[in-house]
């Protein structure tokens, strides 16, 4: 879809405390009406702590 034509749509009323939170993004395909893409992410509200932030987390195997 060129840039520009897309729509977005969101949940109303939604109240997010201080835990983590998965959002998910979807892009959908007009003809077939299925999910032609998706994106997820977490987010957490609280700021992190100084400790947390000394150290890279560990990579995963």
């Amino acid at each position: 879809m060129p840039e520009g034509e897309s729509t977005w749509s969101t949940e109303d009323q939604i109240q997010l405390d201080d835990n983590v939170h998965l959002v998910r993004v979807q892009q959908f395909d007009e003809k077939t009406q299925m999910p032609a893409a998706t994106a997820m992410f977490r987010l957490k509200l609280t700021p992190p702590n100084p400790e947390d932030l000394a150290a890279p987390p560990p990579r995963p195997e």
